[in-house]
């Protein structure tokens, strides 16, 4: 199963190369990536400091089931950093590694 990224503020997950949906395995979008130009990371697909989505954005680049998927993704509060966690069940997870923290 692996792990999966918890979603605050974006700027560590890659969008089409790491596992971050909360969906079962593999957590991945399936959409093609449609060239250089397009968003690499999720933050480009946020309202960080509102925590919403840019739902513009996401329907357009993405299939309206994976669209859906990304609106339904919770954005932790943005004054965390994006950290992987060990998906035990679903309403359960075990936080692992926070990439970077926040310097004051």
């Amino acid at each position: 199963m692996g792990t999966r990224w918890n979603v605050s503020n974006g700027k560590y997950i890659l969008i089409w190369h790491d596992k971050w949906l909360p969906i079962e395995p593999p957590f991945k979008l399936s959409s093609p990536n449609m060239g250089e130009n397009r968003p690499a990371f999720v933050s480009q697909f946020m309202d960080v400091e509102n925590r919403k989505w840019k739902i513009d954005k996401i329907y357009c680049l993405f299939n309206e089931n994976e669209a859906k998927i990304v609106l339904s993704t919770p954005i932790v509060s943005p004054q965390f950093e994006d950290s992987l966690r060990w998906p035990l069940h679903r309403e359960i997870g075990i936080s692992l590694y926070s990439p970077k923290a926040k310097s004051s």
